[in-house]
């Protein structure tokens, strides 16, 4: 920081501190003060999940089988799709302080939100060809690198600065919780989606969700870049 706003900082920090409340539980979290960032942190893991990012991770093998490739195939995509996932996670940190929490990850629901659908209508078609083949190949990497480079880089950056100091351990737990919860629901119930609905009925459920995330995100969750801890809690304490 700079150096004239260093004691103004230290003094909200002692404040903040001094306000702690010492073993909160779980019992603090039904605080009316605590709802709006509770609601905010716990639908971005609800909604997010929901997108169908772990059952495409999991099970893109399958789906690239069902896009029209072989099985070597799908397993060589399957690997570029972990590539694709680690350069756009390097993206996204890049970007996370410039563009702001809020707008990113609402760019980038949108973006997974034309993916998925891309994805759906292909599926739908049921071709077999090259084209199509290619066409599920660039629908699963875009699909991939708009949730590495935002929705994986913002999820636990926004519930954590959100919540104020006093009960952020025992809500971060709780948030933690919720998202590996709905991982656990969307990869248990993926393959009965497949087989009841089809590519198209799952990915297009999944494209719903995404664009309600991105509508979720400009409308309820706060936009904390540029803001410390303290301010961040003062805005939103009331």
């Amino acid at each position: 920081r700079e150096s004239q706003n260093v004691e103004d900082e230290l003094t909200e920090i002692k404040a903040s501190i001094g306000g702690e409340q010492g073993n909160v539980g779980f019992r603090a979290l039904g605080e009316r003060r605590l709802r709006r960032v509770l609601i905010a942190g716990i639908g971005l893991q609800i909604l997010g999940q929901l997108t169908g990012v772990n059952a495409v991770v999991f099970y893109a093998p399958t789906i690239f089988k069902g896009a029209g490739l072989g099985d070597s195939s799908a397993i060589l995509a399957t690997v570029g799709m972990g590539a694709i996932n680690i350069v756009a996670t390097f993206i996204g940190m890049a970007l996370v302080d410039k563009i702001g929490r809020t707008r990113l990850l609402a760019s980038g629901s949108f973006l997974m939100t034309i993916f998925l659908a891309g994805l759906a209508i292909d599926l739908a078609i049921g071709g077999q060809g090259t084209t199509s083949a290619i066409i599920g190949l660039i629908c699963v990497f875009g699909y991939i690198a708009a949730v590495a480079s935002t929705l994986n880089v913002v999820v636990f950056i926004i519930a954590s600065e959100l919540y104020p100091l006093s009960v952020r351990g025992t809500a971060m737990s709780l948030t933690i919780g919720v998202n590996w919860t709905m991982s656990f629901i969307v990869s248990l119930t993926f393959l009965s989606l497949f087989e009841t609905f089809g590519g198209p009925g799952t990915f297009g459920v999944y494209a719903l969700t995404s664009a309600a995330l991105g509508i979720f995100a400009l409308k309820v969750i706060p936009e904390t870049k540029g803001k410390t801890l303290e301010e961040i809690e003062r805005d939103y304490a009331s």
